[in-house]
């Protein structure tokens, strides 16, 4: 008669114990899930990283062969060639004098006709955005300071 109580207290026992094993499982399974999401959310922001600078690059390759097409489109409706330093040593020397002057005027028209802001050099006007507009710089004085400066180039003003 005294052995069954004990024998109670012992199958308790046993299942108290299956349960704390079966709570420690549960949390160690958990534990893992976690560990093993926050590893794939790291490997996918080194994913998403990786793509934005691959498409930062072929946007930027993108933009360099466009700007460099528009220099040539220039170059050949100024001074008929692609080599600019040939063709400035072979022509006149009005048209020496005279393109380089005619393309400042054209620049200086068309910032002050199309983007006003978009005057000077460049560094002082990013900053003065950054600190005034919280970074903003309006794509239409991205593009006129594109076409000026291709336009500048071509016709053989200093950059």
């Amino acid at each position: 008669m005294n052995s069954l109580p004990s024998i109670k207290n012992f199958i308790k026992s046993l299942i108290s114990f299956s349960r704390l094993r079966r709570w420690i499982r549960v949390r160690k399974a958990l534990n893992t899930f976690k560990v093993r999401m926050l590893a794939g959310i790291k490997t996918y922001d080194y994913i998403f990283v990786l793509i934005l600078a691959a498409t930062i690059g072929i946007m930027g390759g993108i933009i360099a062969v466009a700007f460099q097409s528009l220099i040539r489109f220039f170059q050949n409706g100024l001074w008929d060639s692609d080599n600019l330093i040939a063709a400035f040593i072979a022509a006149p020397l009005y048209l020496k004098l005279g393109i380089p002057a005619i393309g400042a005027a054209g620049v200086a028209w068309f910032v002050h006709r199309f983007a006003s802001e978009a005057k000077g050099h460049g560094v002082p006007e990013v900053m003065n955005a950054i600190a005034t507009h919280n970074g903003f710089i309006r794509m239409r004085v991205v593009l006129v300071k594109a076409v000026a400066s291709a336009m500048t180039i071509a016709t053989g003003g200093s950059v």
